[in-house]
């Protein structure tokens, strides 16, 4: 199929997979401190950089052009949404026996891997991507590829990026409240937790070229095994139940498919540090219980019904 048919069944704003000739993005080669994370800004969209991170501009065009195979599998998730969980999984089913699964994937993050050691690969490659779906390869389109999406509440995944963002700094220096509004507000990163769930789950119920399949972290730590049967399904992967068994067993981190019970009562208040023992707790399902008031999480509710109303997907808070 010729890129020219595909223009007129495709949403607008996935035109940029199909390089439009007159398409020209704004963009600034300078990151900007942001209130909590360097960000630099790309075609609208403002990316979370790295120390030696430069043309982001570049980088982003030759994940654009990356060659996609048929057989490729795609992880995409917001960050802090549990990709790395994801990816133990993942490679233990696609490459049994390697020891790939006890690496972060970071390696094969398109985000910060060149396309060069992409390319080198060997199939099946299992990449991982934070970026929105207007930002990964136009061939996505044409030779279609597995892609998983991962969902993770925003309450948790909005406490584990502040926790984050404090690592480097040696204490709170700046309130949860005030990360939490400019979470509510967009301006984390990556177009921000809510219109990225959006955009994805738009895209995958509505355009028959994009193969998607939606996970939601909860669902793999409360039943890693039903979920791990899902995915074999979703990959064509013929394993018996024993194999699953033994493989869930193998790399579940067993520790975090439990709610967090341990109560903060003051962590969260302007100027109190924070110590070591709160980042435990980072991949938990229900921390968010520990860090939202009754008006914040209200905030929060209100958010998720003004932003997901009419994606059809149901966010799971607690296991």
């Amino acid at each position: 199929m010729q890129v020219t048919d595909l223009r007129d069944k495709v949403p607008f704003h996935l035109c940029v997979f199909l390089h439009e000739p007159n398409y020209c993005p704004s963009m600034c080669e300078t990151p900007r401190p942001g209130d909590y994370l360097p960000l630099m800004e790309y075609d609208g969209c403002e990316f979370q950089v790295y120390p030696g991170d430069r043309a982001l501009h570049t980088h982003i065009t030759h994940v654009r052009d990356l060659a996609v195979r048929q057989d490729d599998v795609f992880i995409i998730g917001y960050p802090y949404s549990g990709c790395s969980s994801l990816w133990k999984i993942l490679t233990s089913l696609l490459t049994p026996g390697s020891d790939d699964h006890h690496r972060t994937g970071q390696f094969h993050l398109l985000d910060r891997t060149t396309a060069d050691q992409l390319a080198d690969l060997p199939s099946p490659r299992l990449l991982h991507s934070h970026y929105p779906i207007r930002f990964l390869p136009s061939q996505i389109l044409t030779n279609k590829p597995k892609i998983l999406y991962l969902v993770r509440n925003p309450k948790d995944v909005c406490v584990s990026q502040y926790l984050h963002t404090q690592k480097g700094i040696g204490g709170c220096r700046r309130t949860f409240q005030s990360f939490l509004q400019a979470f509510l507000n967009h301006s984390t990163g990556y177009d921000g937790w809510f219109h990225h769930v959006r955009q994805y789950q738009q895209d995958s119920t509505g355009h028959r070229d994009l193969l998607v399949h939606t996970l939601r972290f909860e669902d793999t730590q409360a039943n890693p095994y039903k979920q791990t049967r899902g995915l074999c399904k979703f990959l064509d992967l013929d394993m018996d139940e024993e194999a699953i068994g033994d493989m869930v067993e193998a790399t579940c981190d067993t520790s975090k498919m439990q709610p967090a019970k341990r109560v903060k009562t003051e962590a969260h208040c302007d100027g109190m540090p924070l110590t070591s023992d709160m980042y435990d707790t980072e991949g938990q399902v229900g921390e968010w219980k520990n860090w939202l008031t009754v008006t914040q999480d209200e905030e929060f509710d209100d958010a998720i019904r003004e932003h997901l109303d009419g994606t059809g997907l149901e966010l799971r808070c607690s296991l």
